[in-house]
């Protein structure tokens, strides 16, 4: 024979489900017509009424005493924030290497122009000036300005990263 549970009157364990929909019904006539500016204090309630309770990772004070780079991995997790470094890495070089790139065809459309004119009787220079002059103004010109911003902006990113990594209570620096 199941026990009874003296609370819940049915049988088995547990609270009576009506009642905790009804409990829920009260408090949400309760709240309407108010703000409800205290969500968090809500959340918690709710979570305390069934024996939820939130664990801080870290008190106030603890969380104050440390570092910025350790608030970040805190906030985000050390795998988020490896992963946000190596992208910025990997966007780098592909933008350095893009930018290298786009100034040998810039140098050789400059050096092209500089050593022969055009309408000289040798075609195979007419052509060659012609299709990097036309990859000139066509690609590299419009992209390079944009590379070079989006060059520093990760350079920048990264270079704050590292920064605050050497900052961080748990890093230790050698020579």
């Amino acid at each position: 024979m199941k026990k009874t549970n003296p609370t819940s009157g049915r049988r088995g364990f547990g609270t009576n489900k009506n009642e905790v929909n009804e409990e829920a019904r009260q408090k949400t006539k309760s709240l309407q017509g108010t703000e409800q500016t205290g969500s968090d204090t809500l959340v918690e309630e709710a979570l305390a009424k069934f024996g939820v309770v939130k664990k801080r990772r870290f008190s106030e004070q603890a969380y104050e005493e440390l570092g910025p780079y350790d608030r970040l991995v805190s906030r985000f997790g050390a795998t988020t924030l490896r992963s946000f470094e190596s992208a910025l890495l990997m966007t780098s070089s592909v933008l350095v290497i893009s930018l290298v790139f786009s100034g040998i065809v810039l140098s050789i459309d400059a050096f092209l122009h500089a050593s022969f004119e055009r309408g000289t009787s040798e075609d195979f220079i007419t052509a060659t000036t012609a299709l990097v002059d036309e990859a000139t103004i066509k690609i590299v010109q419009p992209l390079f300005t944009p590379l070079i911003l989006l060059f520093f902006v990760a350079s920048i990113s990264l270079g704050i990263l590292k920064t605050l990594q050497l900052t961080s209570s748990k890093t230790v620096y050698r020579e």
